[in-house]
């Protein structure tokens, strides 16, 4: 896991060396109720997208078959205006 700021967003990392996400599937990911398990409704994806998007970021996927997978999470960094104490505001 990793962290970095790329212009006014943060991204938070996060990579595995698993299989990787073949390229049809990697299309539908973030499709509700698409699930390549025997178990789980296929939600997990597309809500975390929703919540990510809600706050002003977004989620990024990039997978490579036998190599692994890195998803990064992007978040928007608030511009702070400086606070002029001699005049307050």
């Amino acid at each position: 896991m990793s962290s970095h700021v790329v212009g006014s967003r943060l991204g938070i990392q996060v990579s595995d060396t698993g299989p990787g996400i073949p390229a049809d599937v990697m299309d539908k990911i973030f499709e509700p109720l698409f699930n390549t398990k025997r178990f789980g409704v296929g939600l997990g994806l597309p809500v975390v997208k929703g919540i990510m998007q809600q706050h002003g970021g977004g989620v990024e996927i990039e997978s490579k078959i036998g190599q692994g997978t890195t998803v990064t999470l992007w978040l928007p960094i608030p511009i702070q205006v400086p606070v002029d104490e001699t005049t307050g505001g």
